[in-house]
């Protein structure tokens, strides 16, 4: 082999080496620019994050540094207790009691039944009465008052339903009535219905008129017609 080509040989492998450490010494200097530029971003994140909880605990009531936890608490006897003499009083707790919001519904509602409830300021406030069996009876003889008594003679009531806001009561009768419109133990009864019944005069009253309405509902039927020719067949 002649020295010229030994020459160009060397030559050649020289300009190789060379261009290969160019381009790992490109790789190394890409490697440092990255590590620099994620190490500022690690620090600049660092600095955004400290700044946040600096704002947030600036926004924090700062608690007393005086306060000791172990004031709330107490041993004896081997067992741990709470203070009751370090806890917050009952004029402390209210102060520190969260605003109820009343609902608008429910309030309307209340007063609504509050308002209902009485008879208002012209009945001085008369309660609504507990419509009981015994009072349903009373009422519905009170309204049936004109076949009570034949020769008394009331104004008709229009009113079907019984109304909301009444009172019951006893009429004692004066020093002047006491012949006249006393009643005595014996007829003293606990209801109307019981007062009525122990008539012996309505009892007799209301049988006969029982009696006269059901001959009038009974005529024209079997019955009736039956009735007629026993009496024939007894002449």
């Amino acid at each position: 082999m002649s020295s010229a080509s030994l020459k160009n040989g060397v030559e050649r492998s020289s300009g190789v080496v060379t261009a290969e450490e160019k381009k790992d010494q490109n790789l190394a200097v890409e490697d440092q620019h990255f590590l620099a530029l994620t190490h500022d971003l690690e620090e600049a994140k660092n600095t955004i994050e400290k700044n946040d909880e600096n704002v947030v605990l600036k926004r924090l009531p700062k608690l007393a540094s005086s306060i000791d936890s172990l004031n709330y608490l107490t041993k004896g006897s081997g067992v741990v207790r709470l203070n009751s003499a370090a806890l917050v009083s009952n004029m402390q707790s209210s102060k520190l009691a969260f605003r109820k919001i009343a609902d608008p519904i429910k309030i309307k509602r209340e007063n609504k039944e509050a308002k209902e409830a009485t008879a208002g300021e012209k009945w001085f406030h008369m309660p609504k009465t507990e419509l009981t069996p015994t009072i349903k009876r009373d009422m519905q003889l009170l309204r049936l008052r004109n076949v009570l008594d034949p020769k008394r003679h009331y104004r008709r009531e229009n009113e079907k339903e019984v109304p909301k806001y009444f009172q019951t009561g006893t009429i004692m009768e004066g020093p002047t009535e006491y012949f006249s419109s006393r009643l005595t133990k014996k007829e003293r009864k606990q209801t109307l219905a019981d007062e009525i019944l122990a008539n012996e005069k309505a009892k007799a009253y209301f049988k006969r008129k029982y009696d006269e309405i059901q001959t009038v509902k009974a005529s024209g039927g079997k019955n009736f017609y039956k009735s007629i020719k026993r009496k024939r067949n007894r002449r």
